[in-house]
């Protein structure tokens, strides 16, 4: 869920709400030159950071006339859009060749832009007008934006599943007018020739509010991955970064004094070479002993995020996130010490920001229409918390007011938000708490109208003291915002139809697999196969890993590998192996899936090993009486210890077995995964789960949305009774006649 103000709530919760607009941009670069591009004319500086748009340093051409020439490795034949550069010292003009077409363009500003594109490129030369060119950072590229009046339509989707048996999908499509032909792939002066796949798109979502100012919502980062146009439009279908996520993990390996899953799901990362990520920390106190079979990335991602109790997804931003499944319960019970009796306690996490009370105290009324007078007949409106007490001359209460919050149930804390009306005190003292035990206390005496706690970790309770205020003055807190979210309900109001509720398949057993890894003697000697591969190294000498996964490696087997003459040869099993043993070269690494042989001349390795042994053992939770039965075979599982609590985990997934379908006005701040409240005429507390969110937008209409979620946690009203009871009779229900 996106943080945002309370004008843009009140805005989305009008009857009639402002003009809404999508805008778009797409990085029309070319990796291929991005990722090979090197100076091949002479210069000075450092080129490092050159390419990563950081502007970290610069280079300055030693050429004569001053010109910087940009080869392509091995790649002769590029389609570059045009270039963005900022320079260190600006040229009046430069003038851009690849040897067969030129454009001389002047220059204003150190950030440029040349909106000009060369194709079958394989150098690139810039030279200026006069004086030695510098820059700090070059883009073979351009960025497109499009905006709302070039938009015919959008949509939005994201799935995830909250105990991370399935893989999150992430997905965004726009069309845009093509009545100018230019993204027409027929065209050749168009952008068509220069669109290629994983090329970066971020979007974002507009609202035009009461005062006419156009409230931005970022709507995600994702990756271009096809393409489609005609005469009239075109259409651009993007997926998120898991879904281009390659490759396979080959590290696997039996660790004998455990591995947390925070550090596993790093190693995968990095191994994949994914640098933005986002973990919790809770991942630390879940130990991993068994090791990762050879699977892709994303798989093995899967595995640590469900062993570790967590919900894989992605975020807006483009990060891989894994955070933790038992997300906390808005449900709380708050009491109020030292506060005035019209105080609602129950109402301190909602929006109260529109009521405040008139008071007499020192420099609290305004003559603008905002203050109310209490009503006579105790029909208060929430205002958060007031306290009883002024503070005296000097700003002291004779008992410090204090808000105590006990949660259903613990979670993360990232960071709090205090939200004052109109006077603020001076020093506030925040406590989290964690089975009735301290685990973070700060004293804020830097207080504003939004004042941040920030503490990152699981708690089940707070306190809010408030030690002083201005003098002569009450305590005036609206509300509390945890992390950043105020609790958000989705009304009648909001909704284009009444919710379709249906009843999951009821599971009555979960089956949880523990895998154990064992190793066994080998029978007297080695047995040697043939050779597998022979023939001359396809790799470098620049010690490199050479990657081969071998094909029904049985017990006792040896595997062939061809190696380089000098660097390191990487081989990759399907089952899992220990007690290596090689016939030439050094074994530098060796896990259960692989080994790292340093060579050490000869052309071929045979590689001798031991089979692991499995044993599988079982825990098995009761659901309900009847259902069908989950097998849960998560194979770094290692013993019923770690199965048994993965099993209660998964009980409380299956138990919750009641799922809607809702469409409603839509709102871009909500995410998959988000924790809300779903208006219900039958329960009151209704928490809901989403596990499927889109939204799409056409032609300037407003959004269309639809989401899924599972229900997570209800109160049967307690005025049920009255409400259904009273409407008919038995025998009208049945049909039938009544005496």
């Amino acid at each position: 869920m996106q943080y945002v103000t309370d004008v843009y709530r009140e805005e989305m919760s009008r009857q009639w709400r402002g003009h809404s607009s999508v805008y778009a941009y797409i990085g029309l670069i070319n990796s291929d030159a991005q990722r090979n591009a090197k100076i091949t004319s002479s210069f000075s500086g450092s080129e490092a950071y050159l390419y990563d748009s950081s502007g970290t340093g610069y280079v300055t051409s030693t050429e004569g006339d001053g010109h910087i020439t940009f080869t392509f490795g091995d790649f002769y034949e590029l389609n570059i859009a045009g270039l963005t550069i900022k320079f260190n010292n600006i040229p009046s003009q430069i003038t851009v060749t690849n040897g067969v077409k030129s454009e001389t363009v002047d220059v204003t500003d150190a950030d440029f832009v040349l909106d000009e594109g060369y194709e079958n490129c394989h150098y690139l030369t810039i030279t200026p007008s006069s004086g030695k060119l510098s820059i700090r950072s070059i883009t073979f590229g351009i960025g497109l934006q499009f905006t709302d009046r070039q938009m015919i339509s959008t949509s939005r989707s994201n799935t995830v599943s909250h105990i991370s048996d399935t893989l999150p999908v992430k997905k965004f499509s726009m069309t845009i007018d093509n009545r100018s032909g230019l993204f027409s792939k027929d065209n050749p002066f168009g952008y068509a020739n220069y669109f290629e796949e994983k090329q970066e798109v971020i979007y974002e979502y507009g609202r035009e509010l009461e005062d006419g100012t156009d409230y931005k919502i970022k709507g995600g980062k994702v990756l271009l991955k096809s393409w489609v146009s005609d005469d009239y439009q075109a259409t651009f279908n993007c997926v998120g970064y898991i879904d281009f996520l390659e490759g396979k993990y080959t590290r696997g390996k039996f660790y004998e004094n455990g591995i947390s899953a925070y550090d596993l799901a790093v190693d995968v990362l990095e191994d994949a070479g994914i640098s933005n990520y986002n973990l919790d920390d809770s991942m630390k106190s879940f130990i991993i002993f068994n090791p990762v079979p050879v699977v892709d990335y994303k798989e093995a991602l899967k595995m640590i995020a469900n062993v570790s109790q967590c919900t894989l997804f992605e975020d807006r931003d483009g990060n891989i996130c894994m955070v933790n499944s038992n997300r906390p319960s808005f449900i709380h019970t708050t009491t109020f010490t030292g506060a005035e009796n019209y105080c609602i306690p129950s109402s301190i996490f909602d929006d109260n920001s529109a009521y405040n009370y008139a008071d007499a105290e020192y420099e609290y009324a305004k003559a603008d229409g905002s203050l109310q007078f209490l009503p006579e007949n105790n029909d208060y409106r929430a205002v958060g918390f007031v306290s009883s007490q002024i503070a005296d001359s000097e700003g002291h209460f004779s008992n410090n007011p204090h808000i105590n919050v006990t949660f259903k149930s613990e979670f993360d804390l990232n960071q709090l938000f205090l939200n004052f009306a109109v006077v603020v005190p001076t020093s506030v003292t925040v406590t989290s708490l964690l089975a009735g035990e301290v685990v973070d206390t700060q004293t804020l005496n830097s207080v504003f109208i939004t004042t941040v706690y920030a503490y990152k970790g699981r708690i089940d309770a707070l306190e809010i003291t408030f030690n002083s205020a201005q003098p002569n003055q009450r305590i005036h807190l609206n509300n509390i915002e945890i992390d950043g979210k105020v609790e958000y309900e989705l009304t009648y109001h909001e909704l284009k139809d009444t919710p379709v509720a249906s009843s999951l398949k009821k599971v009555s057993k979960i089956n949880v697999h523990a895998y154990s890894y064992n190793e066994e003697r080998m029978e007297e000697g080695y047995s040697k196969s043939s050779k597998i591969v022979t023939g001359t190294t396809p790799n470098d000498d620049n010690g490199d890993t050479l990657d081969i996964t071998t094909e029904g490696s049985n017990y006792g087997s040896a595997v062939s590998v061809i190696s380089a003459e000098e660097g390191l040869n990487k081989i990759t099993f399907n089952t899992p192996y220990y007690n290596y043993k090689v016939s030439s070269g050094k074994i530098k690494e060796a896990g259960a899936y692989y080994l790292i042989v340093e060579s050490d001349g000869r052309k071929d390795i045979d590689v001798f090993a031991q089979n692991y042994t499995l044993t599988n053992n079982t825990y098995t939770v009761n659901v309900h009486e009847k259902g069908e039965v989950v097998e849960s075979t998560n194979p770094l599982i290692s013993s019923l210890a770690m199965a048994k609590q993965q099993g209660e985990w998964l009980r409380k997934h299956y138990d919750d077995d009641l799922e809607y379908s809702l469409v409603y006005r839509g709102d871009p701040m909500l995410d998959a995964d988000d924790q809300i409240y779903l208006e219900n005429k039958f329960v009151i507390d209704n928490e809901i789960r989403l596990t499927d969110e889109t939204i799409r937008t056409s032609m300037g209409m407003d959004f269309s949305c639809r989401i899924s979620a599972r229900r997570t946690s209800f109160k049967t009203s307690a005025n049920l009774g009255d409400a259904v009871v009273g409407r008919f009779r038995v025998g009208d229900a049945l049909g039938g006649a009544t005496s």
